[in-house]
């Protein structure tokens, strides 16, 4: 059976969201397949010990604790991944379908000489071989993939199925410093990311997302979604048609041409639901459409719908949870 090793990011020292529902969804693979070894590996330095806390105990993760990869280094990064998965016999690797994972893959699979398989959902294992679904074509058509070689690199996107309670304990780390490795010889190097303006949350670490489209009729339209968006505790994001009209910045486009989220819940306000923002929310638990048009496509990707105005239904909404929570 395979051995696998999930490569997690960090940013500013804390794991994010993205790489802990994957490291949740190897467990899931483990407790399916339980043959199959699960280790963990994550590159630069930690704010503390507490950034571990959300990941599942019992596994082993190593930490590679150089202060070079603090930013993601691609070069870096590739070499002490590899290095691991050639010490630990790894022969699946997964990484989150993010940025990061999406250029690193492609790195470690030319260093590894393993299969590379992107965007890939619903893993399951055939006599032994890792065999995953995608989509193509904006989420219209789904295909299955499987590798060419034993070795295979996987970019994994959606929410685990089946994420258990959180035990108490804590990965067992195992520290790892790599002093052959020297800034000088990585091109290109990473100096800086640069936050976006207002410092609001990247969506696709939230775990609420409001999004707005054109039925929200305007910039104005956003100002009403931040404010259910705080009472939920979550973040605002946006159709491509929103971004267009200049209503809000890309960095907040969710869909083909945007960013692909996976939030426990995701309310559609405005949004009509076409095929290439629908590809940026199928790794969603819980879709709520509110669209004036009964006959939307988003109603058909919903798990509850609300037929109404967007400009009337989410102000009640918002009406109701201040008055059931006691927020302002």
């Amino acid at each position: 059976m395979h051995s696998l090793l999930v490569v997690l990011e960090q940013q500013n020292g804390v794991v994010r969201k993205s790489s802990i529902d994957l490291f949740w969804y190897a467990l899931f693979l483990h407790r399916e397949y339980p043959d199959l070894s699960v280790k963990g590996v994550v590159a630069g330095s930690l704010a503390s010990d507490d950034s571990l806390e959300e990941l599942p105990g019992g596994v082993e993760l190593f930490h590679v604790d150089m202060p070079d990869l603090a930013l993601y280094q691609p070069e870096g990064y590739a070499s002490v991944v590899s290095s691991i998965a050639e010490e630990t016999g790894a022969t699946l690797l997964l990484l989150p379908d993010t940025a990061f994972g999406m250029d690193l893959a492609p790195r470690l699979a030319a260093a590894l000489d393993a299969s590379l398989m992107a965007h890939c959902r619903n893993i399951r294992f055939v006599e032994g071989v890792p065999v995953s679904e995608t989509a193509w074509y904006a989420g219209s058509v789904s295909a299955t993939m499987q590798p060419e070689r034993r070795r295979v690199v996987m970019t994994v996107s959606g929410r685990a199925p089946g994420r258990s309670e959180v035990e108490d304990r804590q990965p067992e780390v195992v520290r790892r410093e790599y002093t052959s490795f020297h800034t000088g010889s990585w091109n290109p190097i990473v100096e800086e990311f640069l936050a976006a303006a207002g410092g609001q949350q990247d969506i696709t670490d939230a775990s609420v997302i409001v999004a707005g489209g054109r039925g929200v009729g305007g910039p104005e339209g956003f100002v009403m979604l931040e404010s259910l968006a705080r009472l939920l505790g979550g973040s605002v994001a946006a159709s491509r048609t929103a971004v267009d009209e200049g209503w809000c910045p890309h960095a907040l486009q969710v869909g083909q041409t945007g960013k692909t989220v996976s939030p426990r819940l995701y309310v559609a306000c405005g949004i009509s639901g076409a095929v290439q923002h629908l590809a940026g929310i199928t790794g969603v638990e819980t879709i709520v459409a509110i669209n004036s048009d009964p006959d939307a496509p988003i109603f058909r990707a919903a798990d509850y719908g609300i037929v109404g105005d967007v400009v009337e239904v989410v102000p009640h909404l918002a009406s109701l949870l201040r008055a059931e929570t006691g927020k302002k």
